[in-house]
């Protein structure tokens, strides 16, 4: 079986092997010898494991050591500041300096390879059908593509689908709006929408908030949820007086 291919670990627990799920796995940290493991789910757990040992468990492309003490799962990197890596749970996990640029470089390529997967290319052959069913609804709806860059830069956001509501409400044809760039900052004048499109498109759930649009000057209920990885799926509902 190939490293990229691991999907369960078998690890040693008080005394008792433990099956591990690898796609659950935030980071893992060793102190005094003993590695802690955090998890998206339940307790951490507390094994006797060398660092080196447990990343020769795990896929080479989906980890990265940090630093001497620290691996992390790079689809669980929710951003790399100048002193720390920021993972989904809110941990912030120093890094070694010298190892900015090969963290950042891990990212990306990760980022590209979950892009690029035999899920994501399946459901893209098809994706106009897969909406097909909001093209005449009422409300404005639309599919926004995220771009795979560091999440040091500034993100990037590309209308993949949107239904005749939402062209209606832009005042625009779908022929233009599809494949357009989509700039929070320009449409509804928040910089805070970035990091709500980032969370969604990258962490999955779903986000909502009330904004004034910056295009029909009304209050809308914005409701946006995970379609696929590295992408974000929005409602505009209009806001109750």
């Amino acid at each position: 079986m190939k490293n990229s291919e691991v999907k369960t670990i078998y690890l040693s627990v008080d005394r008792h092997e433990q099956l591990i799920l690898v796609d659950t796995i935030i980071y893992a940290q060793v102190t005094d010898k003993l590695c802690t493991i955090c998890f998206t789910q339940g307790r951490p757990i507390h094994v006797f494991i060398t660092l080196s040992a447990l990343t020769d468990m795990l896929p080479e492309d989906d980890f990265k050591q940090i630093s001497r003490s620290c691996l992390v799962a790079l689809k669980y990197v929710k951003n790399i500041t100048d002193r720390c890596v920021v993972m989904s749970n809110g941990d912030e996990l120093p890094y070694t300096y010298k190892k900015k640029t090969s963290i950042l470089l891990a990212f990306q390529q990760n980022l590209a390879l979950r892009a690029k997967s035999h899920e994501s290319i399946s459901w893209r052959l098809d994706f106009s059908s897969e909406f097909r069913c909001f093209d005449r609804c009422p409300i404005p709806f639309f599919v926004l593509e995220r771009a795979a860059d560091s999440p040091l830069k500034e993100p990037h956001y590309t209308y993949r689908y949107a239904n005749e509501a939402m062209a209606t409400f832009k005042r625009t044809t779908l022929e233009a709006l599809i494949s357009a760039v989509f700039v929070p900052t320009e449409e509804y004048g928040g910089e805070k929408y970035i990091d709500f499109l980032a969370e969604v498109a990258l962490e999955g759930g779903m986000r909502q908030w009330y904004e004034t649009s910056a295009v029909t000057g009304k209050r809308i209920h914005v409701i946006c949820y995970q379609p696929h990885y590295g992408f974000c799926a929005c409602f505009l509902f209009p806001a109750e007086e």
